[in-house]
């Protein structure tokens, strides 16, 4: 009896010691709990499913092999840009470790950069598969599946992140590329004294008509639109329509969007709520220059508020 209680007990310590949930390429990857965005836009698995490759890397400050694939990661997001790939670095240290650190690599570390939330990003990824050691990168495809996994630094990283690029082109977007040709047109008309106020009307709300959907087109968009010395028109009233269309599209946390909307409130003399966004976007910063930036900007509204 007694000999039968241990072989029980040893098999079912074996059962318990394996994950409850394996992870394996092919299945849905899991999602990404982080703490703080220290570069790069904040997003979440599921929304870049169906139009992002992600590549998700853990690593660390301390890390000797972690820094040496830092370049290569740079060369690879910069090479990949417009294909849809982002590369994310998680790293499961305090954010005032980390982003001093990320601070000072500027563009030789020129990527996403994310702490994780008490290591649950890596109990998602990396504890299902027993995994120890980092660098280690997890390729996500475009279908939010696990594509493969391994250390950034192989070989054959490189072969598989080109394989499921060339494997999974990006879908065109067919309104996004008619919003860039009406930006092209408003932007060459606004820098022309003799425009005709029709015809900028016409690429505006042609514009607005395509891009509606998309936050990113809309900031890039608003940001010429508000810091481009050589347009000799100025529509407030567009500025404000664009940004507040992005804010609401990323429910407020897209830093830039509600940056470009509490200038656009500014200029109508609405301090109180361009300081409001102005908050809303300090939150959400992903820039450690801009915000400091923005804390300036926050000081200079309260006391004007407060007058």
């Amino acid at each position: 009896m007694a000999m039968r209680k241990t072989v029980l007990s040893a098999l079912l310590a074996l059962v318990f010691a394996v994950p409850a949930s394996a992870l394996e390429i092919g299945e849905l990857a899991p999602a990404i709990n982080i703490d703080t965005w220290v570069k790069g836009e904040k997003f979440s698995m599921k929304e870049a499913r169906g139009k992002n490759i992600v590549v998700v890397e853990f690593w660390a400050t301390w890390c000797g092999p972690c820094k040496r694939s830092i370049p290569h990661l740079t060369d690879l997001q910069l090479r990949y840009k417009n294909d849809g790939v982002i590369i994310l670095g998680v790293s499961d240290e305090p954010a005032a470790k980390v982003r001093p650190f990320v601070t000072k690599q500027a563009q030789d570390m020129d990527y996403t950069i994310a702490t994780d939330r008490e290591r649950m990003t890596w109990a998602a990824y990396c504890t299902p598969l027993n995994i120890r050691g980092i660098p280690h990168a997890f390729i996500v495809d475009r279908e939010g599946r696990l594509y493969w996994h391994g250390n950034p630094l192989d070989k054959e990283f490189d072969e598989k992140l080109a394989k499921v690029v060339k494997d999974q082109p990006m879908k065109v977007d067919e309104k996004l590329q008619k919003a860039e040709k009406h930006a092209k047109k408003y932007f060459r008309l606004a820098a022309d004294k003799g425009a005709s106020k029709d015809e900028l009307q016409r690429s505006a709300e042609g514009f607005l008509e395509n891009a509606s959907h998309d936050a990113r087109t809309l900031v890039e968009f608003g940001t010429r639109l508000m810091n481009d010395k050589d347009l000799v028109h100025h529509d407030l009233e567009l500025l404000n329509k664009v940004a507040k269309t992005a804010v609401d599209l990323s429910n407020g946390e897209n830093w830039k969007a509600s940056e470009i909307y509490a200038f656009a409130l500014y200029q109508k003399k609405d301090y109180k709520g361009a300081l409001r966004q102005l908050k809303n976007a300090l939150d959400w910063c992903t820039d450690f220059d801009a915000e400091a930036k923005i804390e300036s900007r926050i000081e200079r509204l309260e006391r004007k508020v407060d007058a």
